[in-house]
């Protein structure tokens, strides 16, 4: 928020961060790969709103498309992901048809293959997101799937700056549970 309120208030002034830290959670998780503290790698985009929905496009495409190429490098590197679905979860009719218009389209075709699904969540179902939501899942070779990417649109730099034309896109993964969940082929072999 500190840098969007220096940069210029107009589209195309985004700022992009991304970090891999550490995090500690104080809910109960159960199953075996969740955990009290974990390493998670996660994605920001804030900008300004440039109208239809433009940013929201341009982000949700930018953060799923590193991810996508991320596991598509990692299943290079051995880890067994066999599969990956993506779930677009959008909050308005706007964003539906967005999400199953332009944003899916956009993404079938930097990812030939990808399985992807338009899912509206009820107004209970929304957590922090505001406005669209996605998550990815990865099916291993035994066909086991796996939650390992959540992300979306949040309106907190609206809030923290006063600014209704403010938008905000944040992601994340667990990088340990990625790890459990798809150790890599050859370090099984080696045990």
């Amino acid at each position: 928020a500190l840098r969007r309120k220096a940069a210029p208030r107009r589209p195309g002034t985004e700022v992009k961060l991304a970090c891999s830290q550490r995090l500690v959670r104080a809910q109960s998780f159960s199953g075996p790969p969740s955990f009290a503290h974990f390493g998670m790698l996660a994605l920001c985009t804030a900008g300004r709103d440039s109208g239809c929905l433009r940013f929201e496009e341009a982000a949700a495409c930018e953060h799923i498309s590193y991810f996508l190429r991320l596991f598509s490098a990692l299943a290079d590197a051995g880890h067994p992901i066999a599969r990956l679905r993506l779930s677009l979860m959008p909050f308005s009719e706007p964003l539906a048809e967005l999400a199953g218009g332009r944003l899916r389209a956009e993404l079938s075709r930097r990812s030939p293959g990808l399985e992807i699904e338009v899912d509206a969540l009820s107004e209970g179902s929304r957590e922090y997101y505001s406005g669209l939501r996605y998550q990815i899942f990865a099916s291993g070779e035994d066909g086991a799937e796996q939650f390992l990417v959540d992300g979306g649109t949040t309106d907190w730099t609206q809030k923290l700056l006063g600014d209704r034309k403010e938008r905000f896109m944040t992601s994340g993964m667990g990088s340990e549970r990625f790890l459990v969940c798809f150790g890599r082929r050859d370090a099984a072999r080696k045990e």
